[in-house]
């Protein structure tokens, strides 16, 4: 019976539980629902743009006072103070900026979300915790660095430790110096928090000081060690070179550094002093300016179907700086009068008497021939030197070939004379002038070699050395456009050049290994002629009146394509490539005179 009194209050006071939280919920939803009507097209309590209010606010009104705030946090200068001074940052001038129209719209909305979960949450979150906008500030972070920086590196100084110097033959104690820091995230900080506040009180900035780890105190051991060092009568020898080292030298590469041994008696630490192998190794580089020689392959030519050499190979020198470095360390350690032989080592040429044999230049894989009659002397002479500087060349199994690369400075030190090349629409006067019949008559021996060409520019207009055909020419020029080859052979290729006066011809031949490769070339096939337009007559006033001199020939426009293929022995394709020119049309240019002529007498 009792049980059943107890159970039947239990749930007496269940129900009257329940029936207080469901009033209590109704009331909220009551008074928010109020609270909403009220604020329905007004900010919500407790919301601040900076230090100002903005609860009950419609949004036009929102708009103005947001405006005004920012126009106050824009013109208000933040104090930031140290060492008894002031110093004073315009938020101007580390171009602080904020719109109004990126806050209006969130400042108006908040609390007031599609979602009613979300808005219960924000409007709860009110009463106990203000939303302050901005929430960061606007600014140049590459100009407040500098503000930064201007003002404050007085106070930003690395302290030094006590040290040596030697001046002028003379070894010199250099007293330790103390450095001073600030806290420079923490200014940062600091300044971006009053960026977006009213309340801007000064900035007080604290200097702290740096202490050195080696006061002159910790001199007096390491003062005996540098002295033996600097005293050291040291020479390095080679076959190639004898190098007296300095007192300057050698105290340049003493290595300083504070030990874990404190100074008794006095403040800091003691100085330790080694040499440093990266120091030695810095002035070993010049050394080795004087000493290294790049190895010179041999060069080959062809002699009764054998590769034969006709100029012998030289093996390199290497000044081994490391090896040197540690030879001066050890030495240096142990003694202050020596004489140290240099580590110089021999770096063998790829291409010796000893193992052409092994290179696999065998047979004849490609050749080619131009005519270059009526050429004026000087473009004969730098077809000459330009071949000369081909002739002989080696390329390694996987290596692109260069022809501007091989040919070198083209200058007149190298032997090249001024003849003409085409710049723009015009052809002048260049030192290396017609090194393009070169660089043309070596193209069609790469594509009758089969090789695969990895570039190849062709003329701007047609030029008749190199016609016909039309459309297999290549030019070059220091540095670009260049004409390059891949050996993709499982042997080198030695390119051998040649000119004959007498036929007036320049010829390349490639040797190296056949792979039963066959090269096809499909053309070229020309289109688009387009003929020349009327002569261009240009006044000269240093050509007699009456005079007509003709600087340019006509040139008739055209296209052209090849398309080269290279075939496997087993008949596979290996390699396609097109090969397109456009040749622009230019018309006839002569200079007219216009100097007048006296009449005789």
């Amino acid at each position: 019976m009792a049980r059943k009194i107890i159970t039947k209050n239990i749930r007496n006071i269940l129900q009257k539980t329940l029936v207080i939280i469901l009033w209590l919920i109704a009331i909220i939803f009551f008074i928010l629902g109020i609270f909403n009507l009220v604020y329905a097209n007004k900010v919500l309590p407790n919301i601040y743009f900076g230090n100002k209010p903005l609860g009950g606010l419609d949004k036009e009104h929102l708009g103005y006072e947001i405006e005004t705030q920012i126009k106050l946090l824009a013109l208000k200068e933040i104090t930031i103070s140290i060492a008894e001074k002031n110093i004073n940052l315009k938020p101007f001038d580390i171009d602080f900026t904020l719109n109004k129209d990126d806050f209006v719209d969130e400042i108006y909305q908040y609390g007031k979300k599609d979602n009613l979960f979300e808005t219960l949450q924000d409007q709860l979150q009110l009463i106990t915790k203000s939303q302050r906008f901005p929430k960061s500030s606007y600014y140049n972070q590459k100009k407040l660095n500098q503000f930064v920086e201007n003002n404050f590196s007085e106070f930003q100084t690395e302290s030094q430790n006590a040290t040596f110097a030697y001046q002028k033959g003379k070894l010199e104690k250099v007293a330790e110096k103390i450095g001073k820091s600030i806290d420079k995230n923490m200014l940062i900080n600091e300044i971006e928090k009053q960026l977006i506040s009213q309340k801007r009180t000064p900035i007080v900035l604290i200097v702290q000081t740096q202490e050195p780890k080696v006061y002159l105190d910790g001199l007096i051991e390491a003062e005996k060690e540098v002295e033996n060092y600097i005293s050291a009568n040291l020479k390095l020898k080679s076959s190639q070179k004898n190098v007296v080292i300095s007192k300057e030298q050698i105290f340049g590469w003493l290595h300083f550094y504070a030990s874990r041994t404190q100074v008794i008696n006095g403040q800091g630490y003691v100085l330790n002093v080694d040499l440093s192998t990266e120091n030695i190794i810095t002035d070993l580089a010049e050394v080795a300016e004087k000493i290294d020689q790049e190895p010179i392959n041999a060069k080959l030519a062809i002699s009764n179907g054998k590769a034969t050499i006709f100029q012998p190979a030289r093996d390199g020198l290497i000044l081994d700086k490391e090896k040197t470095a540690d030879t001066i360390v050890s030495a240096l350690t142990k003694s202050s009068a020596q004489k140290i032989e240099m580590t110089i080592r021999v770096e063998k040429a790829e291409i010796r008497d000893d193992n052409i044999e092994n290179l696999g230049i065998k047979e004849l894989i490609g050749t080619a021939e131009t005519n270059y009659k009526n050429s004026p002397n000087n473009r004969v002479s730098n077809l000459t030197t330009g071949t000369k500087y081909l002739n002989g060349a080696l390329v390694k199994p996987g290596d692109v070939f260069s022809t501007i690369k091989s040919l070198g400075d083209i200058s007149s030190v190298n032997g090249y004379l001024p003849e003409l090349v085409i710049k723009g629409n015009r052809t002048i006067p260049e030192i290396g002038g017609g090194l393009c019949q070169v660089s043309t008559t070596l193209f069609r021996a790469m594509l009758n070699a089969g090789l695969p060409i990895t570039e190849r520019t062709s003329h701007s207009f047609r030029v008749s050395y190199y016609e016909p055909p039309v459309g297999l020419d290549a030019t070059i020029y220091s540095h670009k456009p260049d004409l390059a080859f891949k050996n993709d052979t499982s042997g080198w290729i030695l390119i051998q050049g040649s000119t004959d006066p007498e036929k007036k011809t320049i010829k390349f031949e490639l040797y190296g290994t056949k792979d039963g490769r066959k090269s096809q070339v499909d053309g070229p096939y020309v289109s688009n002629y387009v003929n020349p337009t009327d002569p261009i007559n240009e006044d000269d006033p240093n050509l007699d009146e009456g005079v007509t001199k003709q600087i340019e020939k006509p040139h008739q426009g055209a296209n052209a394509v090849a398309y080269y293929t290279v075939f496997n022995q087993d008949g596979s394709i290996r390699t396609e490539q097109t090969f397109k020119s456009k040749y622009k049309a230019l018309p006839a240019v002569y200079k007219v005179g216009k100097r007048p002529v006296n009449p005789g007498i």
